[in-house]
């Protein structure tokens, strides 16, 4: 669900823009449509993150051996050091609290 990760301030937006495309697709879309098929469907509605997307990020904890892209060597991260990479290869950096994005 992801809501450990949001800011409470964070959580009311997105809880609050969820709410507005709701009332935005029933006003445009949804009452013009038969009964049976005023439904939303919010697995579809879900924005998705962009994966390839670079990120800039601080690493709090070193980080061994990581690869920028499936090719490249790969790199230790000192603690303290900034930098800009794409998010699917330090997804799993950020939920183990090992870098902050910035």
């Amino acid at each position: 669900d992801g809501d450990g990760k949001l800011s409470l301030e964070e959580r009311e937006y997105a809880r609050e823009y969820a709410r507005g495309v709701e009332s935005l697709f029933d006003g445009l879309a949804l009452q013009r449509m038969p009964t049976n098929l005023r439904r939303l469907d919010h697995d579809k509605l879900a924005v998705k993150p962009n994966l390839d997307a670079h990120v800039f990020f601080r690493v709090l904890r070193r980080c061994d051996q990581v690869a920028a892209e499936e090719d490249e060597v790969p790199v230790d991260l000192e603690r303290g050091s900034q930098h800009i990479m794409r998010y699917w290869p330090v997804a799993s950096l950020l939920a183990n609290n090992s870098i902050t994005l910035l």
